[in-house]
């Protein structure tokens, strides 16, 4: 997710669930939601960011416990910013700056690319 603010790219992190780390928005699809649709959703509601999918970035999978998680990550544009039906914090940053606040390297490389998209490389 990112906006341009003053004539630089700034790219969207929310808090976690638990209020312990900021993480890129995320969530689970819902019956006969497309994973585009799904990742849109769960951006307005853990952020109040409305958005649109500009293109795919890949996708993550990890464990939570004893559950496989299969993340799939897309470089989407705010197109408006309202009220969040979840309460979570969130932050707007440059690249680098995002890079640095979140814990996962595998995320912050999701950052990257995201960026080098924007630059015409893909």
């Amino acid at each position: 997710m990112f906006r341009v603010q003053g004539g630089r790219v700034e790219y969207l992190a929310v808090r976690s669930s638990d209020d312990t780390r900021w993480v890129l928005p995320k969530g689970h699809i819902e019956d006969g939601e497309s994973e585009e649709e799904a990742a849109i959703r769960e951006v307005r509601e853990e952020s109040g960011v409305a958005a649109e999918v500009i293109w795919p970035l890949g996708e993550l999978r990890y464990r939570r416990g004893k559950k496989k998680v299969r993340a799939c990550f897309f470089l989407m544009r705010a197109t408006a910013i309202g009220e969040a039906a979840e309460r979570r914090a969130k932050r707007w940053e440059p690249r680098g700056e995002m890079r640095k606040l979140l814990e996962r390297p595998e995320v912050g490389e999701l950052v990257e690319l995201a960026g080098r998209i924007q630059g015409g490389e893909r």
